[in-house]
C-alpha cells in the first residue's frame, strides 16, 4: 500500500474521530435531535452541490442523483440503519459519556459487522480469527464502559452500542441488496434519508429548538456535515474501493484516540485508565479480526 493511502487511511479516522469533538460541541447547547438535522441538513446541501457539480445536474444515466429504483429502496432502509438510527443513539449517548468513549464503543461496528454477516451472508465464515477479535472487542468496550459507572456510563455505552449494532444491520444490508451504486450517490440518499426522518421527530417533539440555535452552534454543525459525513463519507468509498474493507479497519482505530485527544485538549474531558485499557484491547481484536498480522485469509 502507498503512503498516500496510508496518509489517506489515517486522515480518514481523524476526520471519524472529530464527529465525536463537534457533538460534544453543539449538544451543550441545543438538543441532541437539532444536531443531528443540522448535521445532515448542511451534509445533504454539500452533497447535492456536489453531485450536480460533477454531473451538471441531478439526473445521471437516467436516473435521479445517479440511484436505481431498486438502489433507491435499498438505500432508504441503510439510510434508516446506517445514518439516522446511528446518528440519532450516538449522539444522544454523548449526553451522558465523553465522546472519546462513544467513540471506543461505536468500534464494535466491526465487530457487529463480521457475527450479523456470518448469520446472513453464505460466503461470510465466522473463523476462528475472527471470532477470537469479536471477543476481544466485545471485551473491550465492556472494559470501557463497565468500570465507569460513576459517571452514568451504561445508559450512554448501551445507546452507543446500539448505534454500532445499528451501523452494522446497514452494512449487511448493503451487502446483499445494493447493486453498482456509486459512492456519492450512496452517501447523498442516506443522509437524505436521516435528514426526512430526524426532520419529522424534530419538528413533532422539540420544535422549540429552533429557537435556540446560535451562530456557533451552526458553525459546528457545519463542520459536522463537512468532515465527518462528506469528507469522511467519500474517502471511506475510496479506500474501500482502493485499498479493501480490511484496511477501513485501520481509520476505525485510528477516529478513538482522535476523539479522546480532542475532548481532552479543548474540552477538558478527563481520559481514565479503564477507557484507554478498553481501547487498546478493543485495537488487538480488531487486529486479530482483520488477520493479515497472522497472514490469515
Amino acid at each position: 500500500m502507498t503512503n498516500f493511502m496510508w496518509m489517506m487511511i489515517i486522515t480518514m479516522g481523524m476526520v471519524w474521530g472529530s464527529a465525536a469533538f463537534f457533538r460534544e460541541i453543539i449538544i451543550a447547547t441545543v438538543h441532541p435531535y437539532m444536531s443531528i438535522f443540522l448535521r445532515t441538513v448542511f451534509a445533504s446541501i454539500m452533497l447535492i452541490g456536489i453531485f450536480m457539480v460533477k454531473n451538471k445536474g441531478v439526473y445521471h444515466n437516467n436516473t435521479v442523483f445517479g440511484v436505481t429504483r431498486h438502489n433507491f429502496v435499498v438505500l432508504i432502509f441503510i439510510g434508516v440503519f446506517s445514518a439516522f438510527l446511528p446518528f440519532l443513539t450516538v449522539t444522544s449517548a454523548q449526553v451522558y459519556i465523553t465522546g472519546g468513549l462513544a467513540t471506543i464503543i461505536v468500534s464494535a461496528t466491526a465487530f457487529n459487522t463480521i457475527v450479523l454477516s456470518a448469520i446472513f451472508i453464505p460466503s461470510e465464515k465466522l473463523r476462528w480469527h475472527r471470532l477470537v477479535g469479536v471477543i476481544l472487542g466485545i471485551v473491550g468496550v465492556g472494559v470501557a464502559v463497565g468500570l465507569d459507572n460513576a459517571q452514568g456510563a451504561w445508559g450512554g455505552g448501551v445507546l452507543a452500542f446500539t448505534g454500532a449494532m445499528s451501523y452494522a444491520v446497514g452494512a449487511v444490508i448493503g451487502r446483499l441488496y445494493l447493486r453498482n451504486c456509486p459512492p456519492l450517490s450512496c452517501v447523498l440518499t442516506t443522509h437524505m434519508v436521516a435528514f426526512f426522518c430526524i426532520g419529522i421527530l424534530l419538528i413533532s417533539t422539540r420544535a422549540d429548538q429552533f429557537f435556540l440555535v446560535t451562530p456557533p452552534v451552526l458553525f459546528f454543525a457545519f463542520l459536522l456535515g463537512l468532515l465527518p459525513s462528506v469528507i469522511g463519507g467519500l474517502m471511506y468509498f475510496y479506500v474501500l474501493e482502493h485499498a479493501g474493507a480490511g484496511n477501513t479497519l485501520v481509520g476505525t482505530i485510528v477516529s478513538a484516540p482522535s476523539a479522546m485527544i480532542l475532548g481532552a485538549v479543548f474540552l477538558g474531558e478527563q481520559i481514565t485508565l479503564t477507557q484507554l485499557w478498553g481501547f487498546f484491547i478493543v485495537v488487538l481484536g480488531l487486529i486479530i479480526l482483520d488477520g493479515r498480522v497472522f497472514k490469515l485469509h
